[in-house]
């Protein structure tokens, strides 16, 4: 098993990613992520197992929010995979941000959570049925944090009501 970091400038790169996210099934249920926004990643880092892709991880920025997203082929879920992509993700993120939002959908939120080390994690909110937490770098990370709490409660019922008027048939 090895670790790989690419850059996603390069067009190899991109059909790789494009290559692993076509060649999912079942996962591509949870994983809400459009494949437009992974190859617009900062980076991505891929798991390899006998020369054959079988998770990636990466950062991609939403405004200027850094926000991890993961992905294990099915077969290889349960086998500490994800949970190995993730720390390797923090170990590179902790040297580019101050900080990073992590997401969990509703779905995966307890498998996900009983597997992360959530010491250094804050919780944000729910929103859309996704669980946000901040997870600080640093203390300039640390001091952001209030700041982006602030910026959660704001937009929590901003998502709320644009939700309840998009569910309105006219």
């Amino acid at each position: 098993m090895t670790f790989e970091l690419i850059n996603t400038l390069d067009s190899v790169a991109k059909e790789r990613i494009s290559s692993f996210l076509d060649s999912l099934t079942e996962e591509r249920i949870f994983f809400k992520l459009p494949k437009s926004k992974v190859i617009e990643a900062e980076y991505v880092i891929f798991e390899n197992i006998n020369g054959q892709d079988v998770g990636m991880v990466g950062v991609r920025k939403a405004f200027i929010i850094p926000i991890p997203f993961v992905i294990v082929k099915k077969q290889y879920q349960g086998k500490t995979i994800g949970k190995r992509l993730l720390e390797e993700n923090l170990r590179i993120a902790a040297t580019k941000y101050h900080f990073e939002i992590p997401t969990v959908g509703a779905e995966n939120r307890v498998i996900v959570l009983k597997n992360l080390n959530m010491n250094h994690r804050k919780f944000l909110g729910i929103i859309d049925g996704r669980y946000y937490f901040y997870h600080p770098f640093d203390r300039i990370g640390e001091v952001l944090f209030y700041l982006s709490k602030i910026m959660f409660w704001i937009a929590m019922p901003i998502f709320s009501i644009r939700k309840n008027f998009s569910s309105i048939k006219c």
